[in-house]
């Protein structure tokens, strides 16, 4: 059975997920147990981690996982833009697949890397991208791929529908709902990607792109409005009118 050679580009949180996936196979898709983790990719060798890492597969150096020819499979959970992009083009063109759950690069780059990909019959796999853990970009592309999809609506961002939740449910102003969604972890301690719409832009572009069958939109041509200027006293009103507020990316 042919071996499956994986680089992994960062060790955060969802590069650890995969880690720890990749050494307890049991009990999960058997054909994972074909996957070998080859390297990975991190800013700090000496950096104290809760994680068991094999000895040797620590690297500083993403180019030299990148340039690997025994490497099949590049995983990129960096996050970023430009490294990532630079790092994943020049995958693709050592003629490697990819995977990633990086929707800003997909979104700004997506085109040129789809593009690169086809012609060189490699796949880009990013369902993470824009569901985290829950299955969107497959059931579009392969179960409702006899449909004609009219419309796609979305509460598809966790942290400003947590946010909103609380102030409806427990009457908090904006700003200590947000303090607390930090403080368990919901948000980022700049949480301007959330909370000024430009996670939920990125996603919905990726979703029309797939829904509709088109190319990748422009994100200057995704309108965007956050959830800073919403205050209790809007919540409320809402729901004097039987409305609740949410955050909601379209595509129509």
């Amino acid at each position: 059975m042919q071996r499956i050679r994986v680089a992994l580009l960062g060790l955060g949180t969802v590069g650890s997920g995969v880690v720890r996936i990749l050494a307890d196979v049991g009990g999960r898709d058997p054909r994972l147990e074909r996957i070998d983790l080859v390297g990975i990719a991190v800013r700090d060798i000496n950096k104290a981690r809760d994680l068991t890492i094999a000895g040797g597969l620590l690297t500083d150096d993403p180019f030299a996982l990148v340039r690997d020819p025994e490497v099949d499979v590049v995983i990129e959970m960096m996050g970023g833009v430009e490294l990532p992009y630079t790092l994943l083009n020049a995958a693709l063109k050592q003629g490697k697949h990819v995977v990633t759950a990086n929707k800003a690069l997909l979104a700004r780059h997506g085109r040129e890397l789809f593009e690169l990909a086809r012609s060189r019959g490699l796949t880009i796999r990013y369902e993470a991208a824009i569901g985290g853990g829950t299955p969107l970009v497959q059931p579009l592309q392969q179960c409702f791929g006899a449909n004609r999809i009219r419309s796609v609506t979305a509460i598809i961002n966790g942290t400003t529908n947590y946010i909103l939740t609380q102030m409806l449910t427990r009457s908090l102003a904006y700003e200590d709902a947000l303090a607390e969604a930090q403080s368990l972890g919901y948000a980022e301690a700049d949480p301007r990607a959330d909370v000024e719409g430009n996670d939920a832009q990125e996603k919905i572009a990726l979703l029309a792109a797939i829904a509709y069958r088109i190319a990748l939109p422009d994100l200057a041509s995704v309108y965007r409005e956050g959830i800073t200027a919403i205050h209790e006293q809007d919540v409320r009103h809402a729901q004097r009118l039987g409305f609740v507020i949410k955050l909601l990316a379209l595509a129509v």
